[in-house]
């Protein structure tokens, strides 16, 4: 129980919260984040980063008109396009991306989730291979 003056009336108040009930709480609000796993614009960076050293064209794409595009388009020597999105380790398209990378898809165009930036090496190396 915490226990504390009402600084108008003199009156003790009682709260049913504990300290171990706060602490719970405010770490829940105000925790640190994993500060060892790289943040989305460093994997973004370092993925483009690769993609270019191989010959890639690498984009940032905005769309004015249509929200929850993939942030990056790809472009390969031999013409291939595709679009990438990057996300922090363990983190996931939100509803409306994923919404829109399904319609991307049923038009024939490829949409990858990058989360690592070994992941993102993997992809750039797989998408320079002949077909």
């Amino acid at each position: 129980m915490i226990v504390s003056r009402n600084d108008v009336t003199g009156d003790n108040i009682t709260s049913k919260a504990t300290n171990d009930n706060f602490r719970n709480n405010y770490d829940l609000i105000f925790r640190k984040k994993d500060m060892s796993a790289p943040l989305e614009k460093d994997i973004e960076k370092r993925v483009k980063d690769y993609a270019r050293e191989k010959g890639m064209l690498a984009y940032k794409f905005t769309s004015p008109m249509r929200a929850a595009v993939p942030d990056d388009l790809l472009i390969c020597p031999t013409g291939r396009v595709v679009f990438v999105e990057f996300k922090r380790k363990g983190k996931v398209p939100t509803p409306a991306q994923l919404r829109e990378h399904e319609r991307l898809r049923g038009h024939k165009v490829a949409v990858y989730v990058i989360d690592d930036i070994e992941q993102g090496k993997r992809l750039i190396d797989a998408l320079m291979m002949p077909k």
